[in-house]
Parts: structure tokens; sequence; C-alpha cells
């Protein structure tokens, strides 16, 4: 008989199991000879990890019944996450603690390339953490004592053990020398100038989201909009709301051709974390609507400056399992199918 919230799996094979109602409810797998639940008794379900790997399913079934834990958030449930496929999808060679490792950079290589796409992390940063994890790994390998005492002594999280850290506190996703200092050498990044990072598979494998993803629609630009009094408030761009329903993170690519004269260039914006409601301009129902400001690297801030106008603009949609939408038309400010009002001239 269970008579407090349980989270997690249990296995009685040789009694009955009685699960009472109780604030909280439970949440896992429950096996027993019976299982009875009382009447008003709150069950969630949730495969027991032992168990799934017991039943021996492909790669993908299992990695996709990994659930996310609903007590962590953030960095720490993509972490846990990790570590349950590898134990229990994929390498099951690997200790706890080199588990834990390696979940750590898997869940760093995503955050880094996802800065990369949105353009706030130059490829060559992204390039030089690869080369400096890998080479990190490479020399903890198959040794779980060196695994365990760095999991147990690195808040920083740089795979150096603190007692060798003579530079504590370095930021994430930074390389560092094996003292633990920040390694300023970069590798070389010409080969990648040419890549389109708007269409980089992101998907890190064990996100259920993008399992079931469905290639993007084509997104509309509406308008572009600029509040001339002011020029620090920056500018807004109107495009048609474009979701998923399982909830893969998602893009908007938009190219631009300014008056600056040097080409057409880029900038990427994420779904939903850079749809803006703004004080100086009202948003019609179900129009996603990007603020830019001068003070944004790359792309955005040059088409925030007004000193710069639009000749012309387009946008395609990019989720992180690599579906890419066709390209929308060329709009010119002014002739886009607005939602309201007419067009400005951004």
């Amino acid at each position: 008989m269970i008579e407090a919230s349980f989270n997690g799996t249990l296995v009685a094979p040789q009694t009955s199991l009685t699960l009472r109602a109780v604030t909280g409810g439970y949440t896992g797998a429950f096996f027993g000879r019976t299982v009875n639940v009382d009447a008003h008794a709150t069950v969630t379900h949730k495969a027991g990890n032992v168990i799934l790997a017991a039943s021996q399913p492909d790669i993908a079934a299992c990695v996709a019944a990994v659930v996310p834990s609903d007590t962590l958030s953030g960095r720490a449930q993509a972490i846990e996450q990790q570590e349950e496929v590898a134990r229990y999808c994929t390498r099951f060679d690997l200790g706890n603690c080199e588990a834990t490792l390696r979940a750590r950079v898997r869940v760093d290589y995503f955050a880094s390339a996802s800065k990369v796409v949105s353009g706030t992390r130059v490829p060559e940063l992204h390039l030089a953490l690869i080369r400096d994890r890998e080479r990190k790994m490479n020399a903890i390998r198959g040794n779980e004592t060196l695994a365990c005492q760095i999991v147990k002594n690195d808040a920083d999280q740089d795979l150096v053990a603190g007692s060798k850290d003579a530079c504590a506190g370095t930021p994430l996703l930074t390389a560092t020398f094996d003292n633990g200092c920040t390694d300023p050498s970069r590798p070389d990044g010409s080969h990648l100038k040419n890549i389109d990072w708007s269409t980089v598979r992101l998907e890190i494998p064990g996100d259920p989201r993008c399992k079931n993803a469905v290639a993007p629609t084509i997104p509309s630009p509406l308008g572009a909009w600029r509040y001339p009094p002011d020029p620090t408030v920056g500018k807004a761009v109107w495009l048609t709301a474009n979701t998923d329903p399982s909830g893969c993170p998602l893009y908007f690519s938009v190219e631009v051709e300014l008056t600056d004269g040097k080409g057409v260039r880029q900038a990427t914006f994420r779904v939903p974390q850079d749809d803006s409601n703004l004080t100086w301009i009202p948003r019609p129902a179900g129009i996603f609507q990007a603020s830019i400001r001068s003070n944004d690297s790359g792309t955005k801030g040059i088409w925030a400056s007004y000193s710069v106008w639009t000749r012309h603009y387009r946008a395609r949609a990019v989720n992180a399992a690599g579906m890419v939408s066709d390209w929308s038309q060329w709009y010119v400010p002014g002739s886009e199918p607005c939602v309201a009002g007419a067009c400005g001239d951004f």
C-alpha cells in the first residue's frame, strides 16, 4: 500500500500494490501481482528507464521514451536527459561519471551551435569549443576515476578538476587550456564563411520534440517599420506566424539588401523567443513581430540603423530537425500583403 506521493518505478511481482488518493499523486511505472488504484488517486505514467532498456527497443524509440525530468529545468534538465539516453539507449559501456561529462558536452555543443545560428556567436568560437572538449574527453575516455573527480569538483564545467583549475569561474562554452585558463587561439574558420548557419541541424538526439516535427511553411513578410522620432527604439518587422505543434525549435531566416550597397545579408530570429510586444507599434493577433536595435550583433544591428533603408527582403523558416521551407518572394517595403495599414519604408 502506497500512501505518499511517489515519482519513479516500483516493481513488486510477489505482492499487490494499492495506490491511495494522496496530495501530489503518483508519477512513474507500477508493477505488481495486482495493482489497485483508489477512485480519486492521480497516476501519470512515465516509463521506467531500466525496464525500457530491458525491453531492447530500437534506439529511436528508446530515445523518444526518455522523458525529461519535471523537477529540473534548463541546462540541468537537458543534461540529465542526455545522461539517461547514454545509459539506457546508446552507450551502455560508459561509467556513470563519464556519461555525465558526455551529457554536459553534448548540451554545450547544442547551446553553442544555437548561438551561431542566432548570430550571437562566431563559428570560430564554436570550433574552438569542439576542439577543446574533444581533446579533454579523449583524455578522460575509459578513466572513470578521473571522470568522477571532474564531476564532483568542476564548478565552471570546463572539464578541468577544481584542484587543477588555475582560473576557476570561466564562463560556460569557453575553451580552456588544461589548467582551466581561457585558450584565446581560434581554429581557421575561413571554410565556414559561406555556410548558411540557419539550416544547420541542431537537434540533440533525445529531444523528443523534433521526432515528430513537420516541415515548416513559407513565412511571408507583412510589414517593415520604424519610429522616426526616436532611433534608439530600433525597428520592427512583421512575419506571418509559423508554429510546429511538435514544439521542435523554429527559426525565421530573413535575407535583406540594404541601401549601403554591400549586397544581400541574412538575419535569424528565434521563435518564439524573439517575438516582441512593443510599446510604439500595435501588433495584430497572429503576427510574429521582431524588434531589432543598432546594438544587436551582425546584420540585425546594421539593419536597425536609421542610416540605411531596405531595398527588398524575403523570409523562410527552418526548424531544429533540419527541415527548411522555401523562400518567400522578395518584397520591396510597401509592397507586402500587410495585415493592417500601409507598410513602412524601413
